[in-house]
């Protein structure tokens, strides 16, 4: 009797390693926190400080009025802030190792409380129009695929308190930042940023890191913010294609927010995520509550990632204006942590030659170029 063959529908197979969708994240229980915050952190953080550098005279402080009012004579070249030390572009490791694919973990500490879905917040009637300026000047967005989908929100516990707002100086003394922009704690005093929100050109330059921003200050307390020591960013001159997806940066802080509140872990990016609405895109762009209030998009597919050497240019339909600018790409995995896999650098707009638009996208910083330079920040970083 002879043999027949049977066909056998192959399967579809299934990455286990892939996060979770909106509706799984719905289904998750918030996490307690389990102790209480060590009582020199909470003293830290609830401390308001002003601090002065580059003083070469002493500063005498002198009551005046009736009231106890004090002032400070400050110098003309001194910094209010602490200006950052070192800030350049490195070359990219030419050497590929194991470890460089391997997943770097993100960290809660036990004092904090675990929100996978956080309360949203509204728009206050003092930010119904947009701020002046969104970021730094000559960012370039698609802007929002209508309708408008992001929305603000209440930056309260883990992972969302460990976004924030970067703001840079190109000028130290200056009076005021020059523009800001949108980061995420990756390290213990460690966060990740656009290449662009750093002055990298600057003889004299400053940034200031405020997680939680919430109406002018951190939700965490008075002193929950740090300036930036220094900052690294690869080598991105000889890369003529896909520039955006060479636009990242790691900051080094002063004071270690992320050992007190906890950061983000990072992946890099898989091709079989590509079209699932895995990713969540969070910052602080001028169009949404004068970028005094943070916002949020869940759900976003990468529709292509495109190779740029080691780095990938995440193409997505998530809406991006200025002041996003460094916000995580992020999403989270069935262990419960957030895990970047991508910043957020800008967009595109391509036209044929009657100048129809016949692509437009948002896009993000990502691939193993990301996770190579925050291991990098951990690394060398402490």
């Amino acid at each position: 009797m002879a043999k027949t063959k049977t066909k056998t529908k192959k399967r579809k197979r299934v990455r286990r390693d892939a996060p979770l969708d909106a509706e799984q994240i719905l289904q998750r229980e918030n996490v307690a926190a389990s102790r209480d915050m060590p009582a020199a952190i909470s003293r830290h953080v609830n401390t308001r400080r002003l601090l002065i550098s580059g003083v070469r005279d002493s500063i005498t402080p002198r009551r005046s009025g009736e009231k106890a009012r004090y002032e400070l004579i400050i110098p003309k070249d001194a910094v209010v802030g602490l200006p950052g030390r070192t800030a350049y572009r490195m070359a990219k490791p030419k050497t590929r190792t194991a470890a460089r694919n391997a997943t770097l973990e993100g960290f809660r500490p036990g004092w904090v409380n675990q929100i996978f879905h956080p309360k949203r917040s509204s728009v206050p009637p003092w930010a119904q129009r947009p701020a002046s300026r969104g970021g730094r000047s000559g960012e370039v967005y698609w802007g929002v695929f209508p309708p408008e989908e992001r929305a603000v929100y209440y930056p309260s516990g883990y992972p969302w308190h460990c976004i924030g707002k970067v703001y840079a100086w190109n000028n130290a003394s200056a009076s005021s930042w020059a523009w800001w922009g949108s980061a995420v704690l990756i390290g213990p005093r460690l966060v990740l940023t656009a290449g662009h929100v750093v002055p990298w050109d600057a003889s004299s330059w400053m940034m200031r890191f405020v997680p939680a921003y919430y109406d002018g200050s951190s939700l965490l307390g008075a002193g929950a913010e740090s300036y930036v020591s220094d900052a690294r960013g690869w080598d991105t001159s000889y890369y003529s294609r896909l520039p955006d997806a060479h636009d990242m940066a790691v900051l080094r802080l002063y004071e270690p927010l992320g050992d007190w509140f906890g950061y983000f872990g990072s992946k890099p990016y898989a091709e079989s995520w590509t079209g699932h609405p895995y990713w969540n895109l969070t910052g602080y762009p001028a169009a949404i509550a004068s970028a005094e209030r943070p916002s949020y998009q869940l759900g976003i597919p990468v529709d292509q990632a495109e190779v740029s050497t080691d780095a990938l240019d995440l193409e997505h339909r998530g809406d991006s204006t200025g002041g996003d600018s460094g916000g995580p790409f992020w999403g989270t995995w069935p262990d419960g942590f957030p895990y970047v896999i991508g910043t957020v650098s800008g967009g595109e707009v391509f036209t044929d030659s009657t100048g129809k638009v016949i692509k437009d996208t948002n896009n993000c910083a990502g691939g193993n170029a990301i996770n190579d330079l925050i291991r990098w920040g951990r690394t060398n970083w402490p």
